[in-house]
């Protein structure tokens, strides 16, 4: 097999740990983990990551996040309604 050959599935070997490791680290999961299995399983990796749910920390803080957001839009429609 020809060195380019090799080289080149290296490079895909490798991207998809990149890419496994961004989904990972998005859904709050540790990026190293995520590399780590998409180097070993490379597509059944990326899948299984994709698949994952989101960690209870990252959903606790987006439900934190839209609860402001929800009581800063509620505040802003009292205080219009008060200046009415």
């Amino acid at each position: 097999m020809p060195t380019w050959v090799l080289i080149a599935i290296l490079i895909g070997v490798f991207c998809h740990g990149l890419m496994t490791s961004e989904i990972a680290e998005k859904k709050g999961y540790s990026a190293l983990a995520g590399f780590l299995i998409g180097l070993v399983l490379p597509v059944i990796g990326l899948i299984y990551e994709a698949g994952r749910t989101v960690s209870e920390a990252k959903q606790k803080e987006h439900d934190m996040r839209l609860a402001q957001m929800i009581a800063d839009e509620m505040g802003k429609r009292e205080k219009s309604a008060i200046e009415e």
